[in-house]
């Protein structure tokens, strides 16, 4: 019988990381589990929405009511997810050492994903002369509704990156890069999110506009960004010159501390240490924040994610 709370799904999509090995990933569906065996007498009184892991579909399920004496036959809808990608970011950032700062993404998708990726959206902040490009992809502007992880009251934007044509996402097992972005603002942690290519039945509200109200409350309550795309934290277009050292000491810690629970930094390596101990010290001390770069160990930082840190906090406190 399925029981009447979340239920956990384990992905079998290896997630891969520059920094440690394959890992399985666990996730929390937002509703319960179809039953494989096709027996729906036991369904949970209240759910009329269901996950079915093994298509990557959301299940609509209830006995449409009728005012004759003859019974009606069950609704089933199904609507793919976009959520089966596995997407690692390697992150250049580079200064000019003018004002302009040149973000630099490629993304690759995991082996073992079970769609494409076919748009790519970057959480940034707010900067009328940014640009964004990708030879093969669409680029654009957009407003978000997505918080960030160190203000979540912030007034952010988004970049969004859309594949032209099917032959030119992201498919598993493969990487693109080009992703472009110039901007004024210095270097933070923010997010970046990724909607996977689905064979499936597409969610819009147009679809579910004649279904009752509470079961288009539930289905829509899943087609959001929290279960219906992949996050990653990245490195982005994140403060403007002269934000408060306070800001920025806040964003770093607690984008590095993510990075130690996933796994992804060392938390006892010399800088990822140096620069956690320092900008604790400063946040705690209950007074003005001036972070002291030569208490951090910047030139221990290893090759890969540990130097893409170190480079973009340096960065942002040069200018």
């Amino acid at each position: 019988m399925l029981k009447k709370t979340l239920l956990v799904t384990v992905s079998l999509a290896v997630s891969l990381s520059a920094q440690t090995g394959p890992h399985l990933a666990a996730r929390l569906s937002p509703v319960p589990l179809w039953p494989q065996n096709g027996d729906v007498s036991h369904l949970p009184n209240g759910h009329y929405v269901f996950y079915d892991p093994p298509s990557g579909e959301y299940v609509v399920y209830y006995a449409e009511s009728t005012d004759t004496s003859i019974a009606a036959g069950p609704v089933v809808l199904r609507f793919g997810t976009h959520a089966l990608v596995d997407p690692t970011i390697t992150t250049v950032i580079t200064s000019n050492g003018k004002g302009a700062i040149h973000y630099a993404y490629e993304v690759s998708n995991g082996t073992y994903s079970r769609q494409a990726i076919q748009r790519i959206s970057l959480l940034v902040a707010s900067d009328s002369s940014l640009r964004a490009s990708q030879p093969n992809w669409t680029s654009s502007l957009g407003n978000s509704n997505g918080s960030d992880i160190t203000a979540p009251r912030a007034d952010l934007s988004t970049v969004d990156w859309v594949s032209n044509t099917p032959a030119q996402t992201i498919a598993p097992g493969r990487k693109l890069s080009g992703f472009l972005v110039d901007s004024i603002l210095l270097p933070g942690f923010t997010t970046m999110l990724f909607r996977g290519a689905t064979q499936s039945q597409e969610y819009s509200p147009e679809a579910i506009a004649s279904l009752p109200s509470d079961i288009r409350d539930q289905i829509t309550r899943v087609f959001t960004a929290a279960w219906d795309v992949k996050s990653r934290l990245v490195l982005g277009p994140r403060f403007l010159k002269g934000a408060p050292q306070s800001d920025i000491a806040q964003n770093f810690l607690l984008g590095i501390q993510s990075l130690i629970r996933e796994r992804q930094l060392d938390s006892n390596a010399p800088f990822v240490q140096s620069v956690v101990t320092l900008l604790s010290a400063q946040l705690e001390s209950g007074g003005p924040v001036v972070i002291n770069p030569n208490g951090i160990a910047f030139d221990k930082a290893k090759p890969g994610l540990e130097s893409t840190v170190a480079n973009a906090l340096q960065i942002a406190l040069a200018e």
